[in-house]
């Protein structure tokens, strides 16, 4: 019997256009109706940062530019798994040909929340109001990867403040 614990790991986006924070409506789960950050699963063999603006585009039609790491999420599941999710900086990569669509399945709606209103809507997910009240608290204290020396293991990132 192994003594590793199985996780899963994820990655979303923060994005900021006009004063206003991009949010995205669940169309399952128990969470059903609530408004968290565009997000998703990591697939095999992609980076968080890929998966960021892949989710961030499947579930809301937009191209995004990741511009730094805010933070990393950790939780230990109740089956005793753990899921690991980073939680990053974006910007609209053209926003003249931003136009929101998205999966109707996944998606019930998404769109721009006025800062304030997204901070004290109850619709919106508490860790959701929590990542967006951190970073607002200190914005340019974004997280910066660490060069990695060449006799260590290519594939290694750090990460500091």
């Amino acid at each position: 019997m192994s003594n590793h614990t199985q996780s899963t790991i994820g990655a979303g986006a923060m994005i900021f256009q006009n004063e206003k924070v991009l949010l995205v409506q669940l169309n399952y789960g128990r969470a059903r109706g609530a408004w968290i950050l565009p997000g998703g699963m990591v697939e095999k063999g992609e980076h968080p940062e890929q998966t960021a603006i892949r989710e961030v585009y499947e579930e809301t039609g937009l191209s995004v530019r990741i511009t730094g790491l805010i933070g990393i999420r950790h939780r230990i599941e109740k089956d005793h798994s753990a899921n690991i999710y980073y939680i990053y900086k974006a910007e609209v990569a053209d926003e003249l040909a931003a136009t929101l669509t998205w999966p109707e399945g996944e998606i019930l709606e998404a769109r721009f929340w006025e800062i304030d209103h997204a901070l004290n809507d109850q619709s919106v997910r508490p860790l959701t109001r929590e990542y967006i009240r951190h970073f607002l608290s200190n914005p340019n204290r974004l997280l910066t990867k660490k060069s990695i020396p060449k006799e260590h293991n290519l594939n290694d990132e750090l990460f500091f403040s």
